[in-house]
């Protein structure tokens, strides 16, 4: 197992979620944004509304695909 120091200062996180995601809720993935909290290190955490665990490849998917792609161009 690999322990995984929250505190310490880290690169850009983006963590996204489904709202209807039965497999990895939202509530878990909030907690372990929450987790981190370095104040010198940047990370986010965005929920879709009416997205499964199947995010990325479900209907709409480019909504997804163009809010991670326009986080990636912020950190320029």
């Amino acid at each position: 197992m690999v322990n995984i120091d929250f505190k310490k200062q880290h690169n850009p996180i983006l963590i996204i979620a489904g709202e209807k995601d039965n497999i990895v809720p939202v509530s878990l993935i909030e907690k372990n944004f929450k987790a981190y909290n370095n104040k010198n290190s940047r990370i986010d955490f965005r929920v879709f509304e009416d997205r499964t665990h199947y995010i990325c490849g479900q209907t709409k998917w480019e909504e997804v695909a163009k809010y991670i792609h326009e986080w990636i161009e912020s950190l320029r």
